[in-house]
C-alpha cells in the first residue's frame, strides 16, 4: 500500500513539475505540447514499481495534455534509470530515493534500487 501511495505522490510531482517548468533552477525548460506523442527510454530494470509508476504518468498526461506515452530508445525526451545498490551514486543507498532533473534537453527520472 505505501508502494502505491508513493507512486501516487511521485506521479503528481512529476506531472506537476513537467507542467510547470520548475524542474531545476538552472535547467532549460522542457515543453511538451498538447495532443503530442512524449517519449521515453527505460535503462536498468523494467520493474513492476517503475511500469505503474509509467501507467499512472500516462494516465495523467492524457487527462492534462491530452498526451501520451511511447517508448522509444532512439529519441527519447524522458530517459527513467534504476541505480543498482553498488553504484557509486549518492542516491543509490537511499530507500525510495528518486532525482528529477533536465539533462541535455532531457528529461532524467533516477530511482534507487533499493
Amino acid at each position: 500500500m505505501k508502494e502505491i501511495r508513493l507512486l501516487n505522490i511521485l506521479t503528481i510531482i512529476i506531472t506537476s513539475m513537467i507542467t510547470t517548468g520548475c524542474l531545476q533552477k538552472n535547467a532549460k525548460k522542457i515543453v511538451f505540447p498538447t495532443g503530442k506523442t512524449i517519449r521515453y527510454q527505460i535503462k536498468g530494470q523494467k520493474s513492476a514499481v517503475i511500469q505503474t509508476a509509467l501507467s499512472l504518468f500516462d494516465r495523467d498526461l492524457n487527462v492534462v495534455l491530452q498526451a501520451k506515452l511511447e517508448m522509444d530508445s532512439q529519441l527519447p525526451q524522458i530517459i527513467i534509470q534504476t541505480l543498482s545498490t553498488n553504484s557509486q551514486d549518492p542516491l543509490a543507498c537511499k530507500p525510495q530515493g528518486f532525482r528529477i532533473e533536465e539533462k541535455k534537453g532531457k528529461l532524467y527520472v533516477t530511482g534507487a534500487d533499493i
